[in-house]
């Protein structure tokens, strides 16, 4: 019997010459010490040897191995929340800015109704409102406390004061003019709400509303809260409704020729009339007067001659006579013109007018 001196396997067959596990020489077993004599064979022996299977400790360390080292995969819940986060911001934003536009975007609309009879259901809760307010300087024509305005709405929304709504219409480049509508005006439940408008196409006296308008160009003037539009008259200030009166007379060449005065508010007359008005030097003079309210609301008239000489003299509008209620018309003894309190006779022999009451 051999073994391997080197791994101590043992082998029956003594015509093997070496271990098969590491090919070290082999020793016979009668003396380990002494190591066999070394033969020569004539042919070598070739021995193969099958690849053994694994013992079980050997399978399960390999398992064990496998199971405590598995291959780590990266997390994607930073990139997931991530790109959350961006299709939200994406969705909401792009939702702020669709009701942005829907709210904020100019169109041609009534701002507000030229009376105080209709009603309106877009508000929903009551604010106190202060019924007038002083203007905030210059820039702005005189702020009216009793008038609406009409025109392509800028933006709407829930207001405060008349002075706010200024405040808020100077920060704005594009705004024109605005309008606070108080609290309650026509729906008890209603707050006040404020409208800033990039152009003004309409107005009226009204309750309901605070008005003003921006004078910042040549057509927006200091004097022009029932304006439809600015314009100039021989360097002055006109709205539409007192410049196409002036128009219809013959302009600069006509019998009022140019007005010496922007356009200004009336004095109101003994029956309540409000309104506007301009003055003109030629000849004996004259005024052209345009009504705020009443039946006549938005109607003008010309005064002239010495029709105009007498009712200047005895206050205008502020007088007796009230607004002019007609143009001056012919009569068989020379002419007429009928205001709110009486009217006025010119008397082509004399060339004498005198005024009469009406009863």
């Amino acid at each position: 019997m051999k073994y391997c001196p080197n791994c101590q396997t043992q082998y029956t067959d003594d015509s093997l010459r070496f271990c098969l596990e590491d090919g070290t020489s082999l020793l016979s077993s009668s003396g380990k010490n002494s190591q066999m004599p070394t033969q020569t064979f004539d042919e070598t022996e070739t021995v193969v040897r099958r690849n053994q299977a694994p013992s079980g400790w050997e399978q399960s360390q390999v398992t064990r191995v496998a199971a405590l080292q598995p291959k780590v995969k990266k997390s994607n819940l930073p990139l997931i929340v991530i790109l959350t986060a961006l299709t939200l911001f994406v969705f909401f934003g792009g939702a702020a800015g669709v009701w942005l536009l829907l709210i904020g975007g100019s169109s041609e609309v009534k701002v507000l109704p030229n009376n105080n009879t209709g009603t309106n259901n877009t508000y929903k809760s009551p604010s106190p409102t202060p019924t007038s307010i002083v203007n905030s300087g210059t820039g702005w024509e005189p702020i009216n406390n009793q008038a609406s305005l009409n025109g392509t709405r800028l933006t709407y929304y829930r207001g405060t004061t008349a002075k706010q709504c200024q405040a808020d219409c100077d920060k704005n480049l594009k705004c024109k003019a605005f309008t606070l509508i108080r609290a309650g005006a026509y729906n008890p439940s209603d707050p006040p709400m404020c409208c800033l408008i990039s152009k003004v196409t309409g107005s009226a006296t009204s309750s309901c509303c605070i008005s003003a308008i921006k004078s910042e160009s040549d057509r927006y003037s200091a004097n022009s809260v029932y304006a439809t539009e600015i314009l100039k008259a021989c360097g002055y200030f006109l709205s539409s409704g007192l410049y196409d009166k002036w128009e219809q007379t013959g302009g600069e060449d006509g019998n009022l020729g140019c007005p010496i005065i922007n356009e200004t508010e009336a004095e109101s007359s003994p029956q309540g009339t409000t309104g506007r008005m301009t003055q003109f030097r030629k000849g004996d003079g004259g005024y052209i007067i345009r009504h705020g309210s009443g039946r006549f609301s938005g109607t003008a008239f010309e005064v002239s001659g010495c029709m105009f000489k007498l009712y200047a003299s005895i206050g205008g509008t502020g007088s007796w006579l009230g607004f002019p209620i007609k143009d001056e018309y012919p009569t068989s003894t020379g002419a007429r013109q009928d205001f709110e309190g009486g009217y006025i006779l010119w008397d082509s022999k004399t060339y004498n007018c005198q005024a009469f009451e009406n009863y």
